[in-house]
């Protein structure tokens, strides 16, 4: 029977940005007592390809690189077939990435159009994208010469910077809609929390149950993403109705007719909010992406 996993593991590889190294402290550090030397793993991957690994060494690499997903499904199961880069690509980002070129000068753009895109969102609060400690003094060089992609550590870092735990996110592929948004929270989420002083002096004028809402750390991430749409002219009109029947401070007496028979018919009305958000996200973010690459192509 063929073995795929070292022909997938050599695409993860490079789909991660991944030398033998890495690749080897990783496993030694997942598996006690291997004792895998970059040289041991090169020479496997290279010339003993056929030979199926240790079940510790596929579970490692499943975990390490693929999100626990390597040995579920068939289409993406890294021991019966040799995956495409999209399917490989699909594992190490966590579902976020479908489809991505073999290309990596394509990867530097990308990251570096995904650099342009945080550097964007920190700019909402008038700061600058923090420098990287990996790169140590070269890290503005690097930054202002945007021609190559950088060493993995860097790379983590500025996934970490933009909230993302899955690094090959950032030059896979164009950031997408909702992506763009999810890191635009991330980043906006300290600047929420010096406006805590605004809710509790307008406490008063919501619905007691508003409590409970703004104390959720994902609504007010859902509340970023609305706030930055509205201001970026992405939302349809219709949505931003919506968006004002459930966000505008509302006294008991003032109520909108469609929000005054919540608590008769049971319904929550911080889940109602929710759902109503998260609706407009998923309707917003294709919009948002194509207005940011009409802008910056």
């Amino acid at each position: 029977m063929p073995v795929f996993f070292w022909k997938n593991l050599n695409t993860i590889k490079a789909l991660c940005n991944l030398s033998f190294a890495d690749i080897s402290d990783d496993l030694n550090g997942q598996i006690p007592d291997l004792g895998y030397t970059k040289s041991k793993l090169d020479y496997n991957m290279r010339y003993l390809y056929s030979q199926e690994p240790p079940k510790e060494i596929i579970q490692a690499v499943n975990t390490l690189y693929c999100n626990g997903l390597g040995c579920d499904k068939d289409t993406y199961n890294i021991l019966d077939h040799e995956l495409t880069f999209n399917q490989a690509a699909y594992l190490v980002t966590n579902k976020a990435v479908a489809e991505c070129s073999a290309d990596k000068s394509e990867w530097i753009r990308n990251f570096w159009s995904s650099y342009q895109w945080v550097e964007f969102c920190f700019d909402q609060m008038n700061q600058a994208v923090p420098a990287w400690s990996s790169t140590g003094k070269h890290s503005y060089k690097l930054r202002k010469d945007r021609s190559i992609l950088p060493a993995v550590p860097v790379l983590k870092e500025f996934a970490a910077t933009a909230g993302i735990n899955e690094y090959p996110i950032m030059y896979l592929s164009k950031l997408s809609g909702p992506i763009m948004l999810q890191v635009l929270a991330n980043i906006l989420i300290p600047d929420i929390k010096r406006k805590e002083t605004v809710f509790q002096q307008e406490e008063h004028m919501y619905f007691d149950s508003y409590e409970v809402m703004k104390s959720c750390r994902r609504m007010k991430r859902d509340v970023a993403k609305i706030e930055f749409l509205a201001a970026y002219g992405v939302l349809s009109e219709e949505e931003l109705k919506t968006l004002n029947c459930f966000v505008t401070p509302l006294a008991r007496e003032y109520a909108p007719p469609e929000l005054q028979d919540f608590e008769k018919t049971g319904k929550s009305y911080p889940v109602e909010f929710r759902k109503a958000i998260l609706q407009i996200i998923q309707d917003a973010g294709p919009r948002l992406e194509k207005a940011w690459s009409s802008r910056n192509p």
